[in-house]
């Protein structure tokens, strides 16, 4: 069997390097394709990942092609079928629904090869709200795509209540499946069960870009409201990105309590930030999933995260943090509340069900879902 995974995003993210190499069933080829556009830069070093995955990057298309999706659509599908194993491809996982989705629904039409279709942040936050000319062939997409995987449970509540017409409801819901992105096997083999109670001192912590969409500046004024209301509040802030300049500016007003640590690769020193730390805060205005709430997780630390995005939807409101709304301070104010008063417990229950975020359980979910399309298939077609 040989899975092709559609991605032009693998050379940015080692989200999809992790996942090829924790597939490990003997009898599944997979091969990653990266479509780029012509001059482009990536790092095309992992172009073999274990015994049985690879990768292949193909320049195929122009900035100018970028802004006709059909036409671009054309283009990679074009290349794809002049590649040597092309016809031994079983079934594609397209991991992104308007870009690599419209290519596989090509390869359905053209060549009868089944396809999964990944739904992501960008699909369903911008793309399925604005290109409004795209929506009934991206609903196609949907309706002739065998499996449709949804990282978070909302995310497939928004697209069910949002877009998807009466018509295709059961069969959407038969086809979809909720699987969650994955933490680095280091996480998992370092888990802090964390004994330890809150002090006076309550030391909130930030991974993650220094960008508007992660709402830092908030973070910041929610630390000062709580400091007013009493709270020995302290916040620390590791990453980079285009609003360090706002954030360096207030971080020296605010010195006495607020350090901008900067970006940390390392994890042998990010571990060490989290055990300092008592709280995870990050209420970003979009998110995907959010893999650093997960990492907080497995240090023990609650959570503040946001309302409808990420990981919301996989734990109950109070379980292993709260959820927030970014837009409002003092909603961000009222979670920070609800961990302190309630500390012990919550951070109790973070590190208690991290397994279904390993990769090698992620990839066997997939590995079925693969064997379960192709043998319904073969069924179908006797």
């Amino acid at each position: 069997m040989k899975i092709l995974h559609i991605c032009s995003d693998y050379p940015y993210t080692s989200l999809y390097q992790q996942m090829l190499l924790n597939y490990k069933c003997r009898d599944i080829t997979h091969m990653m394709y990266v479509p780029l556009k012509k001059g482009s830069y990536a790092d095309e070093k992992y172009r073999v990942v274990g015994n049985n995955a690879f990768v292949k990057y193909s320049y195929d298309y122009t900035e100018y092609d970028r802004l006709r999706y059909q036409h671009k659509k054309k283009i990679i599908y074009n290349a794809i079928t002049k590649i040597s194993e092309y016809k031994e491809i079983s079934l594609v996982h397209a991991h992104f629904l308007f870009g690599a989705g419209g290519v596989a629904n090509e390869m359905l039409k053209n060549d009868n090869i089944k396809y999964v279709v990944a739904v992501r942040n960008t699909d369903l936050n911008m793309l399925m709200k604005y290109a409004i000319y795209l929506r009934k062939y991206i609903l196609n997409v949907i309706e002739e795509a065998s499996g449709i995987v949804f990282i978070s449970p909302l995310y497939k509540q928004k697209m069910l209540k949002k877009y998807i017409p009466k018509s295709m409801i059961n069969s959407f819901q038969d086809k979809s499946i909720i699987v969650p992105n994955g933490i680095d096997d280091y996480w998992h083999k370092n888990i802090n069960y964390r004994k330890r109670l809150i002090s006076d001192t309550v030391n909130l912590l930030f991974v993650g870009e220094y960008t508007s969409n992660k709402n830092i500046l908030s973070i910041i004024s929610a630390t000062n409201i709580l400091r007013k209301k009493g709270y020995n509040v302290n916040l620390k802030l590791i990453g980079r990105g285009d609003q360090e300049d706002k954030i360096n500016k207030l971080v020296t007003k605010y010195y006495k309590y607020i350090n901008n640590k900067g970006y940390i690769a390392n994890k042998e020193q990010l571990v060490c930030e989290y055990n300092e730390a008592d709280i995870f805060i990050m209420p970003s205005y979009k998110e995907t999933f959010g893999l650093v709430y997960i990492e907080a997780l497995s240090q023990g630390l609650p959570i503040v995260y946001t309302k409808g995005q990420g990981v919301d939807g996989y734990y109950k409101d109070g379980e292993v943090g709260y959820a927030c709304d970014p837009h409002n301070i003092n909603s961000i104010v009222k979670s920070v509340e609800k961990i302190i008063n309630n500390y012990t417990e919550i951070s109790y229950r973070c590190t208690v069900s991290l397994r279904k975020y390993k990769w090698s359980q992620i990839c066997s979910t997939y590995e079925k879902l693969y064997r379960d399309i192709l043998k319904k298939n073969a069924f179908a077609d006797e």
